[in-house]
């Protein structure tokens, strides 16, 4: 609740808002029952999981081992229409034929094994049109 309370009190229209939490935290609330053996939170079953009438995402970006027992995570909720991609439209490229990537644990050389590496990179940028578009609830222990 204090996460969308913010978002409230700040007067931000919701647009698209979603939860965005661990998969171990989304696991440990579809689990969480009460005395009689009632979820709590029943709509976390569902093919398209809401919270609190809000669609969740789920994704390991959100880390798992935070807090001094190191089982603490953040939960967030994105209004994400108020968030901003950007795509540059210039692509840049690298080559080189004495350049290391290390591959399951084992260095390749270009040089020695007669190989050429390209590297492309694309612009992109992130932003949010109003800070209170992402409401972070810190120190969430996921039930260790």
């Amino acid at each position: 609740a204090s996460a969308e309370l913010g978002m409230m009190t700040a007067n931000l229209p919701m647009l698209g808002a979603k939860w965005v939490m661990n998969p171990r935290t989304f696991i440990h609330l579809q689990n969480i029952r009460d005395s009689n053996g009632n979820r709590y939170y029943p709509e976390l079953q569902n093919a398209n999981p809401t919270w609190r009438n809000k669609p969740v995402l789920v994704t390991t970006q959100n880390p798992v081992n935070g807090g001094a027992g190191t089982d603490e995570t953040e939960i967030w909720l994105v209004a994400f229409g108020h968030v901003l991609f950007g795509q540059g439209l210039g692509i840049t490229f690298n080559v080189s034929n004495e350049a290391t990537v290390v591959t399951a644990g084992t260095s390749v050389s270009a040089f020695q094994n007669d190989l050429t590496y390209i590297k492309a990179s694309a612009e992109a940028d992130f932003d949010m049109r109003y800070l209170e578009a992402v409401s972070k609830i810190p120190s969430v222990r996921w039930g260790a």
